[in-house]
């Protein structure tokens, strides 16, 4: 028996939303480019929704790309990492500091900052709400002191103010995608992947019905021939030129082979790669 492709595990959920939607429109346009989708048993109800599902996502990753507000939104986060960047400094430098009210400020708030170092990394929403939880505890009443002695106002409400100008403007965001009734990538993608998987599992399938069919055709021919053979031999005994079958019966044999539809092959499986 010929050896059965398969899928294996991937990897497309980890894609970022462009190259997910990349890479399901190049498999989607491979499939529709087929002549005969029967092979696979890929119906049109299907390919219809892979589709939308994909279109969906391209508008999302559109809008994305497009939004008014990206540039203000990349300023406003520059803007907050250099005022977050700024107080940290402070605080560090005031360790080393020979005045003895700024060196304790600056040993005791950093303390308070060691859990938010690095938060210029973290993903956008996750550091607007570090910065708020860092200046939150800056703030708390048993720091006034060591604020005051470091002079900190000013920086922290410059931090806080820029991280605020952020939160507005993605909440604009938000509010422009909800009124466009556009659907979260977090909802879309599944559902993209689940029409992915659906099609694989068919292609799959198809070519264990194939190989099945295969053998049952070979299956029956060898057993009609064996039947045929030992009928003749009961009635005729050995024929020269055809082993041990009459002509009738060598034309019985040819008939229902050719009455055996021929299996056709099934879609070149190297087109399709699963990362």
């Amino acid at each position: 028996m010929n050896a059965v492709k398969e899928f294996k595990g991937s990897y497309v959920k980890l894609f970022s939303n462009a190259l997910h939607n990349g890479f399901h429109t190049t498999i989607w346009k491979y499939l529709r480019s087929l002549e005969d989708k029967t092979k696979i048993h890929l119906s049109d109800e299907l390919l219809t929704e892979y589709g939308n599902n994909i279109a969906a996502e391209t508008e999302l990753n559109r809008e994305t790309r497009a939004h008014v507000n990206t540039a203000a939104l990349n300023e406003a986060d520059a803007k907050r990492d250099k005022a977050m960047s700024y107080l940290f400094n402070v605080i560090e430098a005031a360790k080393e500091a020979v005045v003895p009210d700024i060196q304790a400020g600056g040993m005791a708030l950093s303390v308070v900052i060691l859990p938010y170092k690095g938060i210029q990394q973290l993903a956008y929403k996750e550091e607007s709400a570090a910065i708020d939880g860092c200046l939150q505890d800056i703030r708390k009443p048993e720091n006034s002191p060591y604020v005051l002695s470091l002079n900190l106002g000013a920086a922290l409400s410059a931090a806080d103010e820029a991280n605020q100008e952020y939160k507005d403007l993605e909440q604009e965001r938000r509010d422009d995608k909800r009124a466009k009734k556009l659907e979260p990538a977090k909802v879309v993608r599944p559902r993209t992947d689940a029409n992915f998987k659906r099609i694989c599992d068919l292609i799959y399938a198809s070519q264990l019905l194939n190989l099945l069919i295969d053998q049952i055709r070979i299956g029956w021919l060898r057993e009609e021939s064996l039947l045929l053979r030992n009928i003749q031999l009961r009635i005729n005994g050995p024929v020269e030129g055809l082993g041990h079958l009459a002509p009738h019966a060598e034309a019985q044999i040819c008939h229902r082979k050719q009455a055996v539809l021929p299996v056709q092959p099934l879609i070149d499986m190297e087109h399709i790669q699963v990362l």
